[in-house]
């Protein structure tokens, strides 16, 4: 049996049809990019908007990168209208966006440039800032920074605008933080990491009101942690407004002193430094009262909240086993592991739960954002073992992020669609239209429609732990969806020498070119990329079968995008000099050769074969480096880079000589092909 057949995914459960449709598209395509927040205008425009890393091309070159943001602009349907990048010369990161009312967009984060562009600036000092962008994505509006500036300044995590247009923040900050007269509490504890809440005027020119929320005092139980000694933390991660303008936050904390009412839900923390739990808090339109305040239980932490029309509040997040769900809950129990996503409604008082349920349990978040559309619909994102979902009978389960619907009383599962790790999770949207639009760090966004239609889920290289924003010629690569291949699951079929570019009647087209099809079922299809798209910057992605068409276009094309092929640990798939697998059971000798294999390794030539099993030895095909991590990127000898005898075409295998030196679990590799990287771990003792 040969080893591509060990990496593909057993096929799925056969697809039902889900409430919500989705298509795939590529807003953010730059390999160095990661997509943090999502925003929509009036028209249903999307913006997305990234951090994109500038890191030197050679592995071994280990230095602080410079962190820009990207804003990119997409019509209704996702096809990309315009981009804009603004920068200092250290690390910006955007946390929150959204569009005030004219159209503008309103950015949030941190920064440690010296240099961040200032346009009309509040303050000039401080970590914090707040840009605003103009609609057409051409130049920044206005831009301040805010709070205290240093290592552990002022952070903006979150941010809402009313109706003028005012600037709502929350975030972090340390003491120094400047708080207007008569506010509700002030950051002066050296030492103390306390969250804010700010309004600054729609014109950038005032601040209307800043104040602190927090408290001082912490249970610590030890041991120290070896990087930073325990501090006392208030963190918000979400902010909304409710109709009268008050001020609703939420997030995490491990002081046990916080200002909380005494009709709160949760007087009494119960939290430890180790152990934090979360916060809600409703803070009057001036900044200067607390309306009502609680705890929630211990171990809880609220990633997200939405107000329904009646003012009350839910919380989404990652939870443990003992958090209180309600009598009517959607998911009563919990299975797995952490993190346990969850879902729960608190009353407009802050007083008690309308409901509680868990979601899910054991990957990624939990939950990571929630939304409320105009019938009630609680939407989530996050992520969750397939097991522990609570999907209906005949759900396509095709990856551990999900979109989901349920009713408003947390009680039923109306909608649930799963995608590949890095689908969703970072953004999600409800469109004035009343469609929803989700984004994953990737850059992809899934857009929903009422049109019944197979759905495409993500693009993944075979190896890689979340989906690929870009492809490379010769590269074996899987299609997750729904309904995208024959119900009948067909493996590769080889006719003299060739594999077959059809199977049941599906194909997959890069720029018109079918691709050799190593499986094809329902929800996945495995194949290899035509060599064909070496010399294009972007390729047209179609799958072709009886159940419909789809397409996906542009997608990116580099040269290499190399990927050795690991496990759900990081330790390569690996053989040892005497021929057995390696293992922590099984380690190589020091100084041993070790073979692995990878794919992504790009076609020589357009030309290059692209549909064969493999049958020659070509040594140093694929100028291939491997390093040693663990030991400063020490270059390693490579005894053979080439084509993986027997394998198909676009698996590749490199043996190399592991150092005389290497020993234990933990020894870390990685593989250079071209300008791209890939890691892994082996066993060496």
């Amino acid at each position: 049996m040969r080893l591509f057949v060990f990496l593909a995914i057993a096929p799925l459960a056969a697809a039902s049809i889900n409430p919500q449709q989705f298509s795939l598209h590529l807003a953010d395509g730059n390999p160095g990019d990661r997509a943090n927040v999502l925003a929509a205008d009036p028209s249903g425009n999307l913006y997305v908007v990234s951090t994109t890393q500038i890191s030197p091309p050679d592995a071994t070159v280990i230095v602080s990168p410079t962190v820009n943001i990207r804003v990119t602009k997409t019509d209704s349907s996702g096809n990309v209208l315009a981009s804009f990048t603004f920068f200092g010369s250290g690390q910006d990161t955007p946390y929150a966006a959204a569009i005030d009312p004219q159209g503008n967009l309103v950015i949030g984060g941190s920064t440690n440039s010296t240099d961040f562009p200032l346009v009309a600036p509040l303050r000039s000092t401080g970590s914090g800032f707040v840009a605003k962008v103009n609609p057409q994505l051409t130049q920044i509006v206005y831009s301040t920074l805010f709070g205290a500036a240093g290592n552990g300044g002022t952070q903006v995590a979150a941010l809402t605008l009313d109706a003028k247009g005012n600037i709502y923040l929350a975030g972090t900050t340390p003491a120094g933080f400047i708080t207007t007269p008569g506010a509700l509490q002030t950051a002066s504890n050296p030492g103390v990491t306390t969250a804010f809440v700010a309004e600054i005027s729609a014109a950038g020119n005032q601040l209307i009101f800043s104040t602190a929320y927090g408290g001082s005092n912490f249970v610590f139980n030890g041991p120290p942690d070896f990087f930073s000694a325990p501090v006392a933390y208030t963190s918000p991660s979400a902010i909304a407004l409710d109709a009268s303008g008050n001020v609703i936050v939420a997030g995490t904390t491990d002081t046990t002193d916080l200002m909380v009412t005494s009709s709160a839900w949760v007087q009494q923390c119960g939290c430890t430094w180790e152990n934090g739990g979360g916060f809600v808090a409703k803070i009057g339109s001036a900044g200067t009262q607390l309306i009502w305040g609680t705890y929630t239980p211990t171990y809880l932490f609220v990633s997200s909240i939405a107000l329904d029309t009646t003012g009350d509040v839910v919380l989404a997040g990652n939870t443990d086993s003992k958090f209180p769900v309600t009598s009517s809950a959607l998911q009563p129990t919990t299975i797995g592991s952490l993190p346990v996503g969850f879902v729960a409604e608190l009353n407009a008082n802050g007083s008690g739960l309308n409901f509680g349920t868990f979601f899910g349990a054991g990957f990624g978040p939990g939950v990571a954002t929630v939304a409320i559309d105009s019938q009630g619909t609680i939407w989530l994102t996050g992520g969750s073992a397939t097991a522990a979902l609570p999907a209906k009978a005949g759900t396509a389960l095709v990856g551990n992020e999900y979109i989901a619907g349920i009713s408003a009383d947390g009680s039923g599962l109306l909608s649930l669609a799963t995608f590949p790790a890095g689908s969703v999770g970072v953004g999600f949207t409800i469109r004035p239209q009343g469609n929803i639009a989700a984004l994953g760090p990737t850059g992809w966004l899934l857009i929903s429609s009422s049109t019944p239609r197979p759905r495409l889920a993500g693009i993944v290289e075979d190896g890689a732990s979340q989906v690929s924003r870009a492809v490379c010629g010769r590269e074996v690569i899987s299609l997750y969806g729904v309904n995208i291949g024959p119900a009948t699951a067909q493996t590769e079929q080889v006719a003299n020498g060739a594999i077959s570019n059809s199977l049941g009647g599906v194909q997959v087209l890069f720029n018109g070119v079918a691709a050799a099809l190593l499986y094809a079922g329902p929800t996945q299809i495995n194949l290899i990329v035509p060599s064909g798209v070496t010399l294009e910057q972007t390729t047209t992605l179609q799958i072709t079968s009886p159940n419909g068409t789809i397409s996906v276009s542009p997608v990116p094309v580099q040269q290499t995008i190399p990927q050795v092929f690991v496990g759900s640990n990081g330790y390569a798939f690996a053989v040892n000099q005497d021929g057995t697998i390696n293992s922590n059971s099984n380690p190589a000798a020091p100084g041993s050769i070790v073979a692995i294999w990878m794919t992504g390794g790009g076609a020589a030539s357009p030309g290059a074969t692209d549909n064969t099993i493999n049958t020659n030895v070509s040594q140093g095909q694929f100028l291939t480096s491997v390093y040693s991590t663990a030991n400063g990127y020490q270059a390693l000898e490579v005894d053979y880079d080439g084509d993986a005898p027997g394998q198909p075409s676009g698996i590749i295998q490199v043996n190399f000589r592991v150092p005389e030196n290497a020993n234990g679990a933990f020894n870390g590799y990685a593989v250079q092909i071209g300008s791209g990287v890939s890691g892994f771990y082996i066993a060496v003792q």
